[in-house]
């Protein structure tokens, strides 16, 4: 396949030019608010696993997945990035 030299080319979960993402893949963060229907609370810790980029004037999001101390996966849920923190 031949593409003119300057096609933009980005894998699914890349934010696209202009929609810088604060956290990257798979970093560890901490819940800013509870999540009480997934019976999830404040401060508890999850992994990223999909970046979310949203539409224009859209905050962008993040799917988590949250573990135990076990380390086995509790939930996977979506959220805003004003939800989380490092």
């Amino acid at each position: 396949m031949n593409l003119p030299h300057d096609t933009l080319i980005a894998r699914r979960n890349d934010p696209l030019p202009g929609q810088d993402m604060k956290y990257k893949m798979f970093s560890r963060v901490s819940l800013k608010t509870s999540l009480p229907k997934h019976r999830l609370r404040r401060g508890d810790v999850a992994t990223i696993v999909e970046r979310h980029p949203g539409r224009p004037a859209q905050e962008p999001g993040y799917t988590l997945q949250v573990f135990n101390a076990a380390g086995e996966t509790v939930d996977v849920v979506t959220v805003r990035e004003s939800q989380i923190e490092y």
